[in-house]
């Protein structure tokens, strides 16, 4: 009866260590990579409508190491950009992804271009006083100068499949209709 008391007990604080620790996990994810609002009020001071720092910068696209680009690092470059946007101007990931299965069934490898320019702020702008938070905790310029955005362009042509079933493969490139 002794051992399987202790045993059962010990799973139950197993199992309630994996649901903590699971909840924590998306809790962090959900609050950690989300888009940040703390920058909305920016948008009339960017040219490009995409402020990079909207978005916790997980492929550090201003910084693109581009002499293998993988699927996977595409579509995490894409879904930066796309929630970057002010204007929501590109497809979701989904569309993406539902381009993919389909490329998949049909033996060919959807290619996907991605032409973006976007800023980032000068990662010195709040230390020279030209910004400040507001009382709704979103920053706004004290003085704005076009020198405290850094505008980049970002150039990517990448498979969106990582693999197929076929030995000959067909690579597709298709407009999706949205500009």
């Amino acid at each position: 009866m002794g051992k399987y008391f202790f045993c059962s007990l010990v799973f139950k604080i197993n199992a309630m260590k994996l649901k903590i620790a699971l909840l924590f996990l998306i809790w962090s994810y959900t609050f950690g990579f989300g888009q940040n609002k703390t920058y909305d009020l920016l948008e009339a001071h960017t040219e490009t409508k995409i402020l990079y720092d909207r978005v916790y910068p997980v492929s550090k696209a201003h910084d693109l190491k581009t002499q293998q680009v993988s699927s996977a690092y595409f579509k995490q470059v894409y879904h930066e950009m796309q929630r970057a946007d002010f204007l929501q101007r590109m497809p979701q990931l989904e569309f993406l992804r539902q381009q993919a299965d389909q490329g998949f069934s049909e033996n060919q490898i959807p290619l996907s271009l991605l032409i973006n320019d976007f800023e980032v702020l000068r990662s010195d702008a709040l230390n020279r006083n030209k910004m400040q938070l507001n009382s709704k905790n979103q920053l706004e310029f004290k003085d704005f100068s076009k020198d405290d955005l850094i505008r980049y362009s970002i150039n990517l042509l990448a498979p969106i499949l990582a693999k197929t079933k076929s030995n000959t493969p067909e690579f597709i490139l298709k407009f999706s209709g949205k500009s």
